[in-house]
């Protein structure tokens, strides 16, 4: 997933050999630098080990549904600190994944999060 805006970008790789379920892109409501939340949903295996009753051990392979995200959230410009617009960023993204999360298993966000000082990320 590559998104390319006004000379900025992000992306995510994924391996060949990973099935893509289905690729997004947000665009935060507040931004003044092109910013937004780019996800893929992937489909992983599995490998599960299971014993029967009589010490038999066979493997069974079962698929997740996983949420990666990544971002780069608004930078501090020499006007302004920017950590209002991050705030409401992060918060428009885990409103996002939380949403996600109804039809996949997990879900994992990384990329530049520009914090400054004491993260409180509400449960």
């Amino acid at each position: 997933l590559f998104v390319y805006e006004t000379g900025y970008f992000t992306c995510l790789l994924v391996k060949k050999c990973v099935q893509v379920v289905d690729t997004f892109s947000l665009r935060f409501s507040i931004t003044a630098m092109a910013r937004g939340l780019q996800y893929a949903v992937l489909r992983l295996p599995t490998r599960l080990v299971i014993e029967s009753d009589d010490g038999d051990q066979g493997k069974a392979t079962h698929f997740k549904k996983v949420v990666v995200a990544t971002s780069h959230l608004e930078s501090a410009v020499a006007s302004r600190s920017g950590q209002e617009t991050r705030e409401h960023q992060l918060q428009e993204g885990l409103k996002e994944l939380t949403n996600m999360l109804e039809d996949c298993d997990a879900a994992v966000w990384l990329g530049d999060m520009n914090w400054q000082g004491e993260m409180d990320i509400p449960g």
